[in-house]
């Protein structure tokens, strides 16, 4: 199994976090930042269609093979998501 770990800072443009690999992976997420919400979704995510990420807050999602994950932030940021990707 092959790992990948990065940090992506997000704000009010939509923003790649991880993803397009040529297998499905776990995408693990968390807000590192305290002090605003980010959203997550497709590449066309806003922060009125996508899942809210809380302060603090942590989520492991299923991407299957060439998805990618998206975000973006209701206020300038930069707001920080660490991730790791587990893959085959």
């Amino acid at each position: 199994m092959s790992l990948i770990t990065g940090q992506t800072s997000v704000g009010t443009a939509v923003v790649k976090i991880a993803g397009n690999y040529g297998y499905a992976t776990t995408l693990h997420m968390h807000l590192a930042d305290n002090t605003d919400n980010v959203y997550i979704g497709p590449a066309d995510v806003t922060t009125s269609t996508g899942l809210k990420l809380e302060k603090q807050d942590h989520v492991d999602i299923q991407l299957a093979q060439n998805d990618a994950m998206y975000a973006v932030a209701s206020a300038t940021g930069p707001f920080t998501i660490t991730w790791l990707v587990e893959g085959k």
